[in-house]
């Protein structure tokens, strides 16, 4: 009985510290502009891409982190208010939904309604076509700003650790 008390507590041991040597090397990205915070593995790359739309030019600011394991993005878009106000919180989220899996070619596999605090959002899972890839992402609606965190991995590495932490530590920097 002793024994299998002090593999528990050894193996319990050994999680703990292998979950804080991830968050460790893990630090806070902030984006004063963008009004959120989130913790990365390193400094993503920022691009901004634009497009031209129906309700006129729209600006994706992107910051994105490619590792062996994942790549991790994470941004935001703003749109006027008057198309923000004529579409409900459900239709955007669905239509932003609907997009992402369109444009990657992927199969939904999950999609949940969430919240991140007052904000309403949604969280997809798809797999890619060929079954290797998993991406995960979180949509949130912030006023006339649409946020998404995304990270896009092999299978194999979907469950881990690192990825719950990363979209975990999503934070909205009040406006």
């Amino acid at each position: 009985m002793k024994a299998k008390v002090l593999a528990v507590i050894v193996v319990a041991a050994f999680i703990i510290a292998s979950e804080i040597g991830v968050w460790a090397s893990w630090s806070e990205f902030k984006s004063s502009k963008g009004a959120f915070s989130i913790m990365l593995p390193g400094t993503p790359m920022e691009q901004t891409q634009s497009a031209n739309t129906a309700v006129g030019v729209i600006e994706a600011h992107l910051f994105t982190l490619k590792q062996d394991d994942a790549i991790r993005t994470v941004g935001y878009t703003d749109y006027p208010a008057s198309f923000m106000k004529s579409n409900s919180p459900k239709k955007l989220l669905d239509d932003s939904r609907d997009s992402a899996i369109n444009n990657m070619g992927a199969k939904l596999l999950k999609d949940l309604p969430i919240s991140l605090g007052k904000y309403t959002g949604r969280e997809i899972q798809a797999e890619s076509s060929d079954g290797k890839m998993v991406v995960r992402a979180r949509t949130f609606i912030v006023k006339n700003r649409v946020y998404t965190v995304q990270v896009v991995t092999y299978k194999k590495n979907f469950s881990s650790t690192a990825n719950a932490q990363y979209f975990d530590s999503f934070k909205i920097i009040d406006q």
